[in-house]
């Protein structure tokens, strides 16, 4: 496993992900730690928005990805109301320096950060999860992406867990389920000969 050790500030955000990720892919390769045919990414929450970033502008690098609960539209992410009439988004994407303000001050950047706008950039095929009660950020961040995806006839599978909130935190048998659907994946994009179960 490898952990890229991201640096954001405000503005081209997307670069500077893409940049650190596929620097700690070039030094692994370097070092002979991995083979740059079978490389899988895999993350939750903002990691899960990080898989679908770097499969969008890390091209071809990746053989396939598993995307758990991150959002796919930074705009609908910002701007997304919750049941209380409260904004979430604001606060993580500013927070981690992610943007510098609202879409309408930061515009370039919310859009070159979006994955889902560069879904057409996507060629490893993306395993989505999602929980239907998660708010932060809600399923239809999941439901975007594997949209854009499947009008791209692109490789995505989509599973929406009911109940539960962030990264599937449901009854134990959804939480095997991601575990479950999370290896087959890998082993049958990563590991030649392999089938889905």
């Amino acid at each position: 496993m490898i952990q890229a050790q991201l640096q954001l500030s405000p503005g081209h955000a997307a670069e500077r992900i893409r940049d650190s990720m596929l620097g700690a892919l070039d030094e692994a390769t370097r070092r002979g730690i991995i083979d740059n045919q079978r490389v899988g990414a895999i993350g939750c929450s903002y990691g899960g928005y990080l898989v679908m970033e770097s499969l969008a502008l890390g091209g071809p690098r990746y053989a396939a990805g598993v995307e758990i609960s991150g959002m796919s539209d930074p705009v609908s992410f910002y701007l997304a109301l919750g049941e209380d009439g409260s904004t979430f988004g604001p606060g993580p994407m500013e927070g981690n320096g992610h943007v510098a303000g609202p879409p309408w001050t930061d515009l370039e950047n919310f859009i070159s950060s979006s994955p889902v706008l560069h879904a057409d950039h996507i060629s490893a095929p993306l395993l989505i999860i999602q929980s239907s009660e998660d708010t932060a950020p809600m399923p239809d961040q999941a439901g975007e992406m594997f949209a854009a995806l499947r009008m791209l006839h692109k490789r995505a599978e989509y599973v929406l867990y009911k109940g539960g909130d962030h990264c599937p935190s449901g009854p134990p048998g959804d939480r095997y389920d991601v575990a479950f659907r999370t290896v087959g994946w890998f082993n049958y994009y990563l590991k030649p000969g392999e089938h889905l179960p």
